[in-house]
């Protein structure tokens, strides 16, 4: 099985209200960072390979932060690497995070030349009011941005979004949702609002019974559009357009769901290799400087393992079947959990279809409206 590679960029322009994630502002940070960052990415490529004998990969990921922060040399040179310590599939899905200021024809296309062929372009609100709200750093996304953006030829066109924001409407999402999708990105995803602790926007809204009503209103008006609009919702949070019989999953998100192997590469970064979770502690500084890469490996019980695949597992519209539970653990799907599965199928929460090789297990449409209940209950005796 080939083996994913996203590389972790934790710089950004600004830091956004609503951001968890492990990243800084490029004014902390003296101007030749980028090729310090840059060089001690590949080193750590390059102990890693070795490390866990890795020879090919089919996706690389480079997200953040802000990855596009960095100039077209700079990626392409890391990509020139990348493919010479590693065989890179023909086919690979090569990703790159970006903002809306960093859209133009010659950017694009310079990404492009570099060697990347889907690009995600952070949108999460074209809504001046709610982009404030939720306090994004980044410009508001403008109808120019958007005709540039997919104008350009080459590459993938993705967006992500962000909804469920207090005080929008229905309206307001119908409103963006046909904008965006009359583009006919080829994905999207869409990631209700979530409010991470120690964040500046968590100091400011509550998650409120309100809050979350309005989040379920307007995750069934979203489903609604996206299928009317030939999307497959084939992720919680993820749609892929449906185009000449061909469906433009993430390939590499689809590794994190699926228990497929991936290495995480950067300050903040998560790997998941021979069945093992491990990730990278070493401080920004330190790593600027070429100091050694610490990581914290993450030693988890056969239990919380089932639960974890599980849990990935369902957040997929087909779920699991206990076939590939069985492939991956060599053991059979818990009795406990199956009589839970059984109950909530019950419920109409999940469903159950048997045929003579496997039964599959996933979640309704009523299931998906409140997943994270279902799911935890699912693997409650596991935890």
């Amino acid at each position: 099985m080939e083996h994913g590679l996203y590389i972790h960029f934790p710089f950004c322009r600004l830091k956004c209200d609503y951001c968890g994630f492990y990243s800084f502002p490029i004014e902390n940070f003296k101007s030749d960072f980028r090729e310090k960052y840059i060089s001690a990415v590949i080193a750590e490529i390059q102990k890693q390979v070795n490390e866990y004998g890795i020879n090919s990969i089919d996706t690389i990921y480079l997200g953040g932060g802000t990855p596009s922060l960095f100039n077209d040399t700079q990626l392409k040179e890391l990509l020139t690497e990348i493919k010479r310590m590693l065989k890179v599939s023909s086919n690979a899905e090569i990703s790159i995070e970006i903002n809306p200021e960093d859209v133009s024809n010659d950017r694009l296309s310079k990404l492009v030349q570099a060697g990347i062929n889907r690009i995600v372009l952070g949108v999460q609100t074209l809504n001046e009011s709610l982009h404030k709200t939720i306090g994004r750093a980044s410009q508001l996304c403008t109808q120019k941005q958007l005709d540039v953006f997919f104008s350009c030829e080459g590459f993938d066109h993705c967006i992500d979004i962000i909804y469920g924001i207090p005080k929008q409407t229905s309206k307001d999402l119908e409103k963006e949702l046909n904008i965006l999708l009359d583009y006919k990105p080829a994905h999207v995803s869409a990631y209700m609002l979530s409010l991470e602790n120690n964040t500046p926007l968590s100091k400011r809204i509550s998650k409120t019974e309100a809050l979350n009503e309005l989040q379920v209103d307007l995750f069934e008006i979203a489903e609604e559009i996206f299928t009317k609009k030939n999307y497959l919702h084939y992720e919680i949070s993820n749609y892929a357009l449906r185009e000449n019989l061909k469906e433009k999953k993430s390939l590499h998100n689809m590794k994190y769901w699926t228990f497929q192997p991936y290495l995480g590469i950067g300050p903040g970064a998560h790997s998941f290799i021979n069945n093992e979770r491990f990730y990278n502690t070493t401080q920004i500084e330190d790593y600027l400087l070429g100091c050694n890469t610490l990581y914290k490996f993450d030693k988890r019980s056969k239990l919380s393992q089932y639960a974890e695949f599980i849990m990935t597992a369902l957040r997929l519209h087909d779920g699991f079947t206990d076939k590939a539970f069985k492939n991956i653990f060599d053991a059979d799907i818990p009795s406990e959990v199956l009589d839970v599965l059984k109950n909530q199928n019950n419920a109409g929460n999940v469903v159950i279809e048997k045929d003579m090789n496997e039964c599959r297990f996933y979640l309704s449409r009523k299931g998906f409206l409140i997943a994270d209940k279902i799911i935890f209950e699912i693997t409650e005796s596991l935890l």
